[in-house]
């Protein structure tokens, strides 16, 4: 993969967190509508997060295939600062928005979002340095 295509998943990722971090900065004071977006925009972060490292894992010659072996290739080259429970814990919050709703899940997901973001964007800018 040339660098050109890298910079570019690159920038998509950094442009979904800058997203994410304007949705987090307001007060949702319980509006469903508005946590609902929030999380909307945590999974468009999330799938931009393992497809860009995996990018960058396979311009290392590693090829894995799923989120969770991304995440951990990633983490055994220290490229994740988070432990890899973190990251599985991520994927599981992931996978229980998308294919279900579930009021009391989104109120709790919606508390963890600040966190997620974090490591969004220290993954970005680590990726950007490379």
């Amino acid at each position: 993969m040339e660098k050109s295509d890298l910079k570019k998943i690159l920038e998509q990722l950094i442009q979904a967190t800058t997203k994410l971090s304007e949705a987090l900065s307001e007060d949702p004071k319980d509006n469903e509508l508005f946590i609902d977006g929030s999380i909307q925009r945590f999974e468009f972060c999330f799938e931009l997060c393992w497809k860009t490292i995996k990018r960058f894992l396979e311009n290392e010659g590693l090829l894995p295939k799923t989120p969770r072996d991304v995440f951990k290739e990633a983490f055994k080259l220290g490229w994740l600062r988070e432990g890899d429970e973190f990251w599985s814990d991520m994927i599981d919050d992931r996978n229980s928005t998308v294919h279900t709703y579930n009021k009391t899940l989104a109120q709790e997901l919606y508390l963890r979002l600040p966190a997620y973001l974090k490591s969004f964007q220290k993954l970005a800018e680590f990726l950007r340095k490379k």
